[in-house]
């Protein structure tokens, strides 16, 4: 599961790269109403990441001591648009090679069966 939604959020930055990666990193929102806008979309991919937490959950997938609270962090932390900004823009990594070491390490920090 956190493979696909890896692959999702890739396919998301991916296509919206240019922009992104302008907005979020060269060129930081100063105006109000753009600073209000990406709060929305991050609050709106929290909610969605908190719902991949909770399946995690319900399919008794999560290692031992990861709750909901501690999930939806470390989904944020691998799979939210500063790792692929860090990875991708700051690094140099190729999408392909961004998506496959967020989605393994991702597996490695929340899984209790994480290969």
């Amino acid at each position: 599961m956190i493979e696909l939604v890896a692959d999702g959020t890739r396919r998301t930055h991916e296509r919206h790269w240019d922009l992104a990666y302008g907005l979020f990193y060269r060129h930081p929102p100063g105006e109000p109403s753009v600073k209000a806008v990406l709060d929305r979309g991050g609050d709106d991919y929290v909610h969605a990441l908190a719902r991949v937490a909770d399946r995690l959950a319900e399919l008794d997938a999560l290692r031992a001591g990861a709750g909901r609270a501690e999930a939806v962090d470390v989904l944020l932390f691998y799979l939210g648009p500063h790792a692929w900004l860090t990875l991708v823009g700051e690094r140099g990594w190729s999408f392909d090679r961004a998506q496959a070491w967020i989605g393994r390490s991702a597996c490695r920090a929340l899984l209790k069966d994480a290969r």
